[in-house]
């Protein structure tokens, strides 16, 4: 039995909500990578169901993905919050944002290291993006 794409859209969409409900079991911050990432991969495979172009389907994924680990989300998320802070040390350990922080020799993740994460981000994604386009 063929199933339509609308048909496969509507089992993955049922898929995520079990994974979530999965996920849910899960301590923060595991739960929200794993959240995170299950998302921009489940819109990268609806895409390809509907477009079949396995390019743009793997840029919708990557440039979710870069953005968010260079810390996009962060910035949007204290953006809507009413302000970034001047200190956010709960970022330190962050494999990407904490290290710009150190490599900019400061003692925790302030708001001009977080832009410059975010920036550095867009850059790689830009870069990506731009290689998918013409390369595939």
């Amino acid at each position: 039995m063929k199933l339509d794409k609308f048909t496969k859209a509507v089992l993955i969409a049922i898929s995520l909500i079990a994974i979530i409900a999965y996920m849910d079991k899960l301590e923060y911050p595991q739960s929200f990578w794993g959240y995170s990432i299950l998302l921009g991969l489940i819109v990268a495979v609806v895409y390809y169901q509907f477009r079949k172009d396995k390019s743009e389907a793997l840029a919708i994924f990557l440039a979710f993905y870069i953005m968010l680990i260079f810390g996009l989300e962060d910035l949007i998320f204290y953006i809507l919050d009413g302000g970034i802070p001047a200190s956010m040390p709960h970022l330190n350990n962050h494999q990407i944002i904490g290290r710009i922080a150190m490599f900019m020799n400061l003692t925790t993740v302030t708001p001009i290291s977080l832009i410059i994460s975010v920036a550095i981000g867009g850059l790689i994604t830009y870069l990506v993006v731009k290689y998918l386009k013409e390369k595939w």
